[in-house]
């Protein structure tokens, strides 16, 4: 487990807690024009997923799921950072464990006239109070 160290370190799972707003806010949200708006990510976060416990009920334990997700976290991260990479022609060394996902990615790239024109790109709604961080927005 990546939960930060406190009085429930020995859990199997994190609890979420701050020391103060400040941490709060830095960890969920992000202040834009000098108003914080919380982050999509952090807003979702807080729903069920039947689907993710129905799928932790069919393994031998909790341990072994929170070793898959662990592992399917770090490939996510790493392609994420691969086609940012590729998406910025940046140059890059493409990492075994994702090479399939990556020729997925470079066929759709290839066969399409895939325009990228913001990159990790901070959006805000003031209208619905949220903020977010878009992945790419392109023209394809």
């Amino acid at each position: 487990m990546s939960c930060p160290k406190s009085l429930f370190a020995n859990l199997p799972f994190c609890i979420m807690w701050y020391s103060n707003v400040e941490n709060f806010k830095n960890a969920n949200g992000y202040t834009i024009d000098g108003i914080w708006y919380p982050r999509v990510t952090s807003i979702i976060s807080i729903k069920a997923k039947p689907a993710l416990y129905m799928y932790y009920a069919g393994l031998p334990d909790f341990k072994t799921g929170e070793a898959i997700k662990t592992k399917s976290a770090a490939e996510g991260t790493l392609l994420h950072e691969t086609v940012e990479a590729i998406l910025r022609k940046e140059p890059i060394v493409i990492p075994e464990t994702i090479k399939p996902a990556v020729s997925a990615f470079m066929d759709f790239y290839s066969k399409n006239d895939v325009i990228a024109h913001k990159i990790e790109e901070r959006v805000v709604s003031k209208k619905n109070n949220y903020a977010g961080t878009i992945d790419v927005l392109a023209t394809v």
